[in-house]
């Protein structure tokens, strides 16, 4: 039973059959708590200690445990002495059972309001509609699921690239989320930065360092700014395929988060002829 408390957070546990007065429970507190659970002399009780809800939890555990007629299936860890102890449940069929260590939410008329809100009064089925048109079958289901739908559809309505914008709130959140990067207001970050990008200001290999500078409360022009990531075009562009020798492989190997390879490529069409 203890080893089942413990895997819910909490130190141990304190049962009856044991010195209570060690840890400072009087015979009176004693007394008071067998009186109000009912207890007959033969019954025996358990304590918890520690925050409400990781003690709530624990003594959960240990009742569930309890309420078992015969050793379940589990998962457990060997020990030094060569003896186990539990870890964790094994997954089978109790998995189906409602989730007991978070509470239910109940979805009332508020809760509906501002989902209708947040999606902006959109039909679900023309929404789907247009995100498949718009993006290949993985993204499109990634981004229907996505937490940033509302944003993707409001970013996508501004005129930016669809694909751009689902693989940045999909993949590149998730795997700087993953290194412990979150932006602290993302709809404002993001919308200022596809801003600048839709402006040329940078290319779309630089979103990655951009946003991991703006986690730590910088604005998109300014994390520009410090990372030296404005982008090369015109006549720096012309100077660096001149350095280079027209070699794409080259000036990209140097410079992939500073010039656009679609740029790039156009440009040395013309060089090339010239």
């Amino acid at each position: 039973l203890s080893d089942y408390a413990k895997s819910a957070g909490v130190g141990g546990i304190i049962h009856s059959d044991e010195d209570m007065v060690k840890y400072g429970i009087t015979q009176a507190e004693i007394s008071v708590l067998r009186t109000r659970l009912g207890m007959e002399s033969t019954d025996a009780f358990v304590l918890a200690a520690g925050e409400e809800r990781i003690a709530r939890k624990a003594l959960l555990a240990v009742w569930s445990r309890a309420l078992e007629s015969e050793i379940p299936s589990e998962t457990r860890r060997a020990l030094p002495d060569g003896a186990s102890e539990y870890m964790r449940p094994i997954a089978g069929g109790s998995r189906m059972y409602p989730e007991t260590d978070v509470p239910p939410i109940r979805i009332g008329q508020a809760e509906l309001e501002r989902v209708k809100n947040e999606v902006g009064g959109r039909n679900a089925e023309e929404v789907k509609n247009r995100i498949n048109s718009l993006l290949n079958p993985e993204l499109a289901v990634q981004i229907l699921k996505s937490r940033h739908l509302n944003l993707f559809l409001r970013l996508c309505d501004e005129g930016h690239d669809a694909k751009l914008i689902a693989i940045t709130l999909t993949k590149t959140l998730t795997e700087l989320r993953r290194e412990g990067v979150e932006l602290r207001d993302a709809n404002s970050s993001l919308i200022d930065l596809f801003f600048l990008y839709s402006e040329g200001i940078f290319v779309k290999g630089a979103i990655p360092h951009l946003l991991r500078k703006m986690a730590e409360g910088k604005g998109c022009e300014d994390a520009v700014k410090e990372l030296g990531l404005l982008r090369i075009t015109g006549e720096g562009l012309k100077r660096i395929v001149e350095e280079e020798e027209g070699s794409m492989a080259g000036i990209m190997k140097k410079y992939s988060l500073l010039i656009d390879a679609d740029e790039l490529k156009e440009f040395l069409r013309g060089y090339k002829a010239d």
